[in-house]
């Protein structure tokens, strides 16, 4: 399951958006208040239109929170207004076949309408009977949400929550809440981890399990010669984490007891994984490649640097068939992968596909494309103040901004020597 293009009329803060997306990795990116997570709301709105057809899941429905706000004035009183109707449309492929579907609410009094997702519906809900039949081969996709809450303290898991489904679509189960929780996942894997213990070796388990051990290998410094092993182990009632560090020295985490950025990273992947075993047991090895579509905000949360140059492309080598919608604030992010769709939004509601900013410097990305610079506002201001006395000839003073530069960033930085030179050029008398 994919989406190629999403359309949002009159939802949050865009008019009318036709954005197209990219069948492995898109990447949404602007200023705070710009409509990152506006987007990815829509794009959840969109994907989870599925569960109309799935007896186990809700799909997220269009909310007073969605509605597009304008401002106008009557005897210069500003007042704002609603805007219908909310429409969140959009074309893919589910199941391999080509389909369009589309969602609107149409006042503040109205429900969310589902009438033309009836052709979406119509194939979930065939692909829910064919999985519920013995021996099925029939491959579910998986859609998620990681919400900027994934570090899975914010939703206390009730006692009523203790019922089982038993059934693959356990998978879907809390799948897009924007609270997390890792109850479900905690209990899969102490159940899995007996299970193995009396049957043996469980081939949907292993791929879990290799899944967090490919994306744990490439955050740490180990003896690459040596197995970065993770399980789950009754003892710590959590997933544990065992490998051996470049001194040769023995470790062992919980990953409970992990920093943020480790427990970020693993225990999002970890939910993925075991997701799609739940979801798809009969693909066995090969249950890493179940389809779908998963959405995260600020995928760089908690991540140091290192981390969130790897974090895009370790996700898509883990999950080869995952359409990925991501945001970020992180030019290291922005600059990490080769074939993103870059979604550039501005305030105004627009969203435009900007280049690959793939290999790109840093700072490039931060002034081009972020338009931030890439140094402190008060070394900026300056650096500003320097150019203006500069070009008004005001040399004086423009050297007692420069001698204040050089105190701060020190007599051999790259912009203050080119200061200096600006100035000892303006100050040479020329003959005439």
């Amino acid at each position: 399951m994919r989406i190629d293009n999403l359309t949002l009329k009159n939802f949050r803060n865009f008019e009318n958006a036709e954005i197209p997306l990219n069948p492995k990795m898109n990447i949404v990116i602007g200023n705070n208040g710009s409509g990152k997570s506006s987007l990815l709301m829509g794009a959840l709105t969109a994907a989870s239109t599925f569960f109309l057809g799935i007896d186990y899941a809700s799909p997220r429905s269009i909310k007073a929170e969605d509605v597009r706000h304008v401002a106008y004035e009557t005897n210069k009183i500003y007042q704002q207004r609603e805007v219908y109707p909310v429409e969140v449309s959009c074309q893919g492929v589910v199941n391999g076949s080509a389909c369009t579907w589309s969602r609107s609410l149409s006042g503040p009094k109205s429900n969310t309408t589902y009438g033309a997702a009836s052709d979406l519906k119509k194939i979930a809900s065939e692909l829910q009977k064919e999985a519920a039949l013995p021996s099925s081969q029939t491959v579910l996709p998986l859609i998620a949400y990681y919400g900027t809450g994934r570090l899975w303290a914010q939703k206390q898991a009730k006692q009523k929550e203790k019922q089982k489904l038993k059934s693959r679509f356990e998978g879907y189960q809390d799948c897009i809440a924007e609270q997390a929780t890792d109850k479900q996942l905690m209990e899969w894997f102490s159940d899995m981890t007996l299970l193995v213990s009396q049957e043996g070796p469980i081939p949907q388990v292993s791929a879990v399990q290799r899944a967090l051990e490919c994306c744990f290998a490439d955050l740490i410094d180990h003896d690459e010669t040596q197995r970065v092993k993770v399980e789950y182990r009754q003892r710590y009632r959590a997933i544990v984490v065992e490998y051996v560090n470049r001194n040769g020295e023995h470790e062992l985490h919980p990953m409970s007891e992990m920093s943020d950025g480790y427990r970020s990273v693993l225990n999002m992947v970890a939910d993925i994984a075991h997701r799609m075993a739940v979801l798809n047991p009969q693909l066995g090895d090969s249950v890493l490649e179940t389809p779908g579509i998963i959405i995260i905000d600020e995928i760089e949360l908690h991540l140091h640097p290192g981390w969130q140059k790897r974090i895009l492309n370790d996700l898509t080598t883990v999950f080869p068939n995952i359409q990925f919608i991501v945001s970020t604030h992180s030019p290291e992010v922005i600059t990490s992968y080769k074939d993103a769709n870059l979604i550039l939004l501005k305030h105004e509601g627009s969203a435009t596909q900007i280049d690959s900013a793939y290999g790109k410097d840093v700072n490039t990305v931060l002034r081009s494309i972020l338009l931030v610079g890439d140094r402190p506002i008060e070394i900026e201001k300056l650096f500003d103040k320097f150019s203006e006395l500069l070009h008004k000839e005001d040399y004086a003073k423009a050297k007692e901004v420069l001698e204040n530069l050089e105190q701060i960033l020190g007599y051999d930085d790259p912009s203050v020597y080119e200061a200096r030179s600006s100035l000892e050029i303006e100050q040479m008398e020329w003959p005439e």
